[in-house]
């Protein structure tokens, strides 16, 4: 299992993001790490974004991708689940995505999560 961590230092948002793992020991980390209760089944999927409410009442977003490769396939799953994300944390930070201003945000917000991602996903390069 990856995890990518992505701090957001203008909406104070966490980014979570597992991958490469199956669904059922991603759950069990979800579970075991966030002390979460109610659980939806997912079915069928190989990508998935919610949202945790941690005891102290932060929210994490996490995002969980079943497989990672340089593949067009993973890589367009990777950017759906991310602008899920950015649409969610614009959302409630009260920012309106259905006017141009907000539009524009989330455009913004979205290459932001985009690049830290693909940053801290692509391969070190050996020396």
């Amino acid at each position: 299992m990856k995890i990518i961590k992505i701090k957001d230092p203008i909406y104070l948002a966490e980014i979570n993001i597992f991958t490469n793992c199956d669904y059922s020991v991603f759950k069990d980390h979800i579970i075991k790490k966030y002390k979460v209760k109610d659980w939806e089944k997912v079915n069928g999927r190989t990508g998935e974004h919610f949202t945790v409410t941690a005891n102290n009442g932060f929210v994490y977003n996490i995002i969980w991708v079943k497989t990672f490769k340089w593949t067009i396939v993973c890589q367009t799953i990777m950017a759906h689940e991310l602008l899920h994300c950015a649409t969610n944390v614009l959302i409630r930070v009260g920012v309106d995505i259905g006017d141009s201003e907000g539009s524009e945000a989330l455009a913004y917000y979205y290459e932001f999560l985009f690049r830290e991602t693909w940053n801290k996903l692509k391969p070190k390069k050996r020396k």
